[in-house]
């Protein structure tokens, strides 16, 4: 059965400026790519995050200062909600140790080809770690004996453990572990290297 515990803060309520799920995601992934957990003493700011923007095509003149402000709440918000992983990316980062957005290609025992890419890759003394961002609206929601059982944690288990194979073979010593990054509800759900989807751990 799953086990673990966490306390999540409330599910993030700042309204929605973009016109996709992609789009707000794609500006969430560079910000924490920016600001690097902190690691290089740059704070989260209104300034970062409309870089963020900047970077992705997405600071159009009429919604920025809506998603501007969107992506600082939620940016804080992960702060707050994760304070001792941050501290672990943060470490990692600046022993250059973590990786954003690292692309993925792989072939499968069965001839089948995956390609993707890997939202955070990281390594510290108890291995690598890898992690999935999930920032949209299908983020489970409610207790989180409940959330563990939520019929999406599955699907994006799939996609993860996909990734895990593939990083298991090409990086030395295997992967720890890996898992999903719920980031409007502050709950990350991970599962060690070889696991099955019903062994989830929160924090």
């Amino acid at each position: 059965a799953p086990q673990g515990a966490a306390s999540p803060t409330a599910t993030f309520t700042i309204p929605f400026p973009f016109e996709r799920e992609n789009q707000s995601g794609s500006a969430f992934h560079k910000l924490m790519e920016l600001w690097g957990f902190g690691a290089n003493g740059q704070p989260i700011d209104l300034e970062l995050a409309g870089q963020a923007l900047d970077e992705t095509d997405l600071g159009a003149n009429g919604t920025r200062a809506a998603r501007c402000d969107w992506l600082l709440g939620l940016a804080h918000k992960t702060e707050a909600d994760n304070p001792a992983l941050i501290e672990r990316l943060r470490a990692a980062a600046a022993a250059g140790n973590l990786f954003h957005e690292a692309p993925l290609q792989f072939n499968r025992t069965d001839g089948s080809r995956v390609e993707g890419t890997v939202d955070l890759l990281w390594k510290d003394d108890a291995g690598w770690h890898l992690l999935d961002y999930k920032t949209g609206s299908d983020s489970p929601s409610g207790k989180v004996d409940e959330m563990l059982r939520h019929e999406n944690l599955r699907k994006h288990f799939a996609q993860v453990s996909l990734y895990a194979e593939g990083l298991g073979r090409m990086l030395a010593g295997g992967l720890a572990d890996f898992g999903v990054w719920y980031v409007p509800v502050g709950l990350v759900v991970s599962w060690a290297t070889g696991a099955g989807t019903d062994s989830a751990e929160a924090s």
